[in-house]
């Protein structure tokens, strides 16, 4: 899980299973139908900058199902009004599974996380 800061005080909080720089790369493309939504920001905004040293880990997890949750969990955490994250597409806590209420009578309170 990580984030990128722009020069103009904007944040964006994603999550990637390939390498951060990977992941960097693609949101830097200002042009095409795959933008990012920092890609989208920057073709917006000439005057921002951003640079790979801009971009920080927040977290380390190698379990899609637990990175996705920490990332909205993240997300949450940073949400100031100036995310560029796309709200829509931001994966919100309510729709990880919960456990049902008989699952929770038969004592099954945590979801069961793969190794």
């Amino acid at each position: 899980v990580y984030r990128i800061d722009c020069s103009c005080g904007r944040r964006y909080v994603g999550e990637t299973c390939r390498a951060l720089q990977t992941r960097f790369n693609k949101h830097t493309k200002t042009g095409g139908s795959s933008m990012t939504e920092v890609g989208k920001h920057l073709a917006a905004s000439p005057e921002c900058q951003i640079t790979f040293d801009d971009c920080k880990i927040l977290t380390f997890e190698s379990n899609n199902y637990r990175r996705k949750l920490k990332e909205s969990l993240y997300i949450q955490q940073y949400d100031d009004g100036t995310l560029l994250n796309d709200k829509l597409a931001s994966v919100p806590l309510f729709l990880f599974s919960l456990p049902t209420f008989q699952d929770q009578q038969k004592g099954k309170i945590f979801p069961l996380f793969s190794s």
